[in-house]
């Protein structure tokens, strides 16, 4: 993806719409900012003049249209005093849309599959800002949607992720797991949400650029990256800090979110967290697995260490090993 004025500007406009909604005084103005987002990021996903980029800014396209009529249907209730529960119902519904939560995740990974790199992790990271900003002020008490959608979300990241060959499927079914814990964190804390999508957005974009530079499209072609061991060893511990596996740094968020959780009584909620995370262990383990056992390394040492990481990349994976240190803070 090129830096060109167009991107500039789009991109510009998709931060501008998050500050439109985080400094909202009500839900029409965050209705602005989920439209302004949306139409900014429709162009992204076109700089790519084919047919499959065509199909997946459609889809998009109706699919957060779909979201946002809906979110002015609840508007519009809420405008004409309506059972309070019943609007904010209706919203969990729209921003469940847009976040791409299970049930309503179908159109998610399709349109990964189609997605460069860059804007897969925009997808999966800076789209999912907004609703979770205006899900924080809607009065989350006594709503059964809430909770199927967070164990609905939690589940079928885990299992469905357990299937897929695609990597940027896995990552948006990855995704979709990680929007339960996030909607877990939105019921506790507003703190919790925004450690844990700063860390999962700094581990995302780790493996994103990790992947861009091994071409790493499927499970079967990551052993013939450029990096040796060097990258497979970079790609071996990002993955597990995804996972959340502990020394990493992806342990701390699930750590911070479980604590809360269990000191405030959701010990079975807490339980299915913890299962579900052994599911998306498992298969970031076979995806590093699969990087190991299929690579082709040389014994020449000149071509095993000598292919050196960028520095962006370097410092990446470096953070992913502060975990450890940093769980002991709280």
């Amino acid at each position: 993806m090129f830096l060109t004025p167009s991107v500039v500007l789009f991109t510009l406009s998709i931060l501008i719409s998050i500050f439109l909604v985080i400094s909202s005084s009500s839900f029409m103005l965050s209705w602005v900012g989920l439209e302004l987002n949306t139409l900014a990021f429709i162009p992204l996903l076109l700089l790519e003049k084919n047919k499959i980029s065509s199909e997946s800014s459609i889809k998009y396209f109706l699919t957060q249209t779909l979201a946002s009529l809906i979110f002015i249907f609840g508007i519009v209730c809420n405008m004409f005093m309506v059972n309070t529960i019943l609007v904010t119902f209706i919203f969990l519904i729209s921003l469940g849309i847009k976040l791409g939560a299970a049930p309503f995740h179908s159109w998610l990974p399709s349109m990964s599959k189609s997605c460069k790199w860059l804007i897969l992790f925009t997808l999966l990271t800076i789209q999912k800002i907004n609703p979770l900003i205006i899900l924080w002020t809607l009065d989350l008490n006594n709503q059964t949607i809430l909770h199927v959608i967070t164990m609905s979300s939690l589940v079928v990241g885990s299992l469905l992720g357990l299937i897929q060959t695609d990597t940027r499927v896995l990552l948006a079914y990855s995704s979709i797991n990680h929007v339960g814990w996030l909607l877990v964190g939105a019921v506790l804390s507003f703190y919790l949400v925004c450690s844990y999508l700063a860390i999962y957005m700094l581990m995302l974009m780790a493996i994103i650029l990790l992947f861009k530079e091994m071409n790493g499209n499927s499970n079967y072609n990551l052993h013939y990256n450029r990096f040796g061991l060097t990258g497979t060893c970079a790609l071996y511990c990002l993955l597990y800090s995804l996972g959340g596996l502990p020394p990493f740094l992806g342990f701390l968020p699930k750590w911070m979110v479980l604590q809360v959780s269990m000191s405030m009584g959701y010990y079975l909620l807490s339980l299915l967290m913890i299962s579900m995370s052994l599911f998306t262990l498992y298969y970031y383990i076979r995806l590093g697995l699969s990087a190991f056992t299929l690579s082709v390394v040389k014994s020449n040492l000149l071509y095993t260490f000598g292919s050196t990481l960028s520095n962006t990349m370097i410092f990446l994976t470096s953070i992913s090993f502060l975990g450890l240190p940093l769980v002991f803070l709280f």
